[in-house]
């Protein structure tokens, strides 16, 4: 049973990588991967990409336009009509991609600072919160961040995203079969 969910948990986690943030807090999270290390991640590596997420992930939030209160409100009541050429509209304004990338930026963080506290202190635990943090990317950020035109796709903005596709294998391969291995 427990095989089966983990197996799962591993296809999910398999989905399209994104995320962004700075170049300096991506290089970071990419040096942490340790991407000589193919096989294994030892508790201290564990420790330092933890601290690395913790780090780009706040400072992603810390960055992130939110919408002001009167674009919510017009988000929300635009979210609740049953007008699918509105809803349709409302799901692809700035104002709903800002709105979905705050909630992803908090969640990210969140799952980051409980990694950073459980790295270590028990492996269920652990390897749970690694792949919980999966969905922070296998969701295809850049689309919204584009959509909120914070993005272009191809320069450097305040949102880098080039460490993620590592971080995936690492996490679905070296780090949960260190912890299954223990």
């Amino acid at each position: 049973m427990i095989g089966r969910y983990i197996i799962g948990m591993l296809v999910i986690a398999t989905m399209q990588p994104a995320a962004a943030s700075t170049k300096n807090l991506d290089d970071s999270v990419l040096r942490a991967v340790h991407l000589g290390d193919l096989q294994t991640s030892s508790f201290a590596h564990r420790k330092e990409l933890a601290g690395a997420l913790l780090q780009y992930w706040q400072s992603f939030n810390e960055r992130l336009p939110r919408n002001s209160p009167e674009n919510f409100a017009w988000l929300k009541t635009e979210l609740s009509k049953s007008d699918n050429q509105r809803l349709s509209q409302a799901l692809s304004s700035p104002q709903y991609a800002l709105f979905h990338l705050e909630s992803v930026a908090e969640n990210c963080e969140k799952i980051s600072a409980d990694l950073v506290k459980a790295v270590g202190l028990n492996k269920t635990m652990e390897l749970y919160l690694w792949l919980k943090f999966t969905q922070c990317y296998s969701q295809d950020i850049s689309a919204y961040l584009q959509q909120a035109k914070l993005f272009d796709g191809e320069s450097e903005s305040g949102y880098r995203m080039r460490s993620f596709g590592s971080l995936r294998h690492a996490v679905v391969g070296k780090i949960a079969n260190s912890l299954i291995a223990q």
